[in-house]
């Protein structure tokens, strides 16, 4: 019974008119923060525990004196003829030109239009504030009705915006490596864009590159010798290019990759020698898998076929020789420490086998 007279005394208390609404949960609960099965008569958790059971008004969507008067006030300001911005609603607020607040890019980006200077322009909108009454869904939101009926809008000439918009542009902190900007936005010079330095391609990796190619071509068993010509002439115009730079000399691993790759030259020459057929003795002088090879319309023999190969191939075996014979002249002078005399003994077997071939080639 108490309970109950706890909460009459309390609905007594408030003014006359629509009957308040209460709390869902009891003060106890509520300050103890558990969940209140909300029977006006005592919830079970207070009569449980013997504790009065009381509830207070809900304040929930209502409005206290301060802000009520506040209210009020802000209706009374809003019947002058010079109406302060800070109880308009925010979709009316608007950025003079005038005030330096026209610098401040939030506020910029809030009001645009309101750059220019025209005095209408600061109320483009009429506001019908009405809050009191929260059953209407739709009171809650303003009654915009513009000003203005022009065709275009409030606005009709993009120019009245566009010097704010470029006193905005000016002070934006933009990134100086910018490019959409145009040198009448900006009194410093244009930057040049930074594009990448080309990149030298070293030594080593060209070495490397050929060194691969060579395997490529010593591991397939159905290369043409036109093929292992061409392959073989690259590969030795590459290494006369090397051989001239002063960056060769720098690398310890120079001198073995070079031996390398002419070892490789030299066993495709090897192979392709005796793919045709071709050596000391005078019963192997056969045109082998060659091609048939035409003078116009003269057929050459295949002995002069034959001896036109052999005279090309020998050719570049003898490029391939003299290379080998300057590399290993260099050794020499260079001295015989560490890894260079293994190079210079390796020289020395190559320049042994190029010999032997260029025999065969002769005979």
């Amino acid at each position: 019974m108490s309970n109950t007279s706890t909460c009459v005394t309390h609905m007594s208390n408030m003014p006359r008119g629509k009957p308040p609404r209460m709390r869902s949960a009891c003060t106890s609960c509520h300050a103890a923060k558990v969940r209140c099965t909300g029977e006006k008569t005592g919830c079970k958790r207070c009569l449980q525990s013997d504790m009065i059971c009381t509830y207070e008004v809900s304040l929930v969507g209502r409005m206290t004196k301060k802000r009520r008067r506040q209210k009020c006030n802000g209706r009374a300001h809003n019947t002058d003829g010079d109406t302060s911005v800070e109880y308009l609603h925010p979709l009316s607020r608007s950025v003079s030109c005038d005030d330096q607040d026209c610098l401040d890019p939030c506020k910029l980006a809030i009001s645009s239009p309101g750059c220019c200077g025209d005095h209408s322009a600061q109320h483009p909108y009429d506001h019908t504030l009405d809050q009191t009454g929260n059953d209407n869904p739709q009171s809650q939101y303003p009654a915009v009705e513009f000003r203005n009926n022009s065709v275009y809008g409030p606005y009709s000439e993009i120019e009245s915006i566009l010097p704010c918009l470029r006193q905005a542009a000016d002070i934006l902190p933009l990134s100086p490596d910018s490019t959409w900007l145009s040198p009448s936005t900006s009194n410093s010079p244009p930057k040049e864009q930074w594009s990448p330095e080309p990149q030298i391609t070293s030594v080593i990796s060209e070495l490397s590159t050929m060194l691969e190619s060579l395997e490529t071509q010593t591991r397939s068993e159905s290369r043409a010798l036109d093929e292992i010509l061409q392959t073989n002439r690259a590969c030795m115009t590459s290494l006369g290019k090397i051989l001239t730079t002063s960056e060769y000399s720098s690398y310890r691993s120079g001198g073995i990759l070079v031996v390398s790759a002419l070892e490789l030259i030299i066993y495709s020459f090897e192979e392709a020698v005796k793919s045709q057929g071709w050596g000391s003795k005078p019963s192997s002088q056969t045109c082998g898998s060659l091609s048939s090879v035409k003078f116009g319309v003269f057929e050459v023999d295949p002995e002069d076929q034959v001896a036109i190969v052999k005279s090309i191939v020998s050719k570049e075996v003898k490029n391939c020789l003299e290379i080998v014979r300057n590399l290993a002249g260099e050794c020499r002078c260079q001295g015989l420490e560490g890894c260079k005399s293994l190079v210079a003994q390796s020289y020395s077997a190559l320049e042994q086998r190029v010999d032997r071939l260029i025999l065969d080639l002769q005979s």
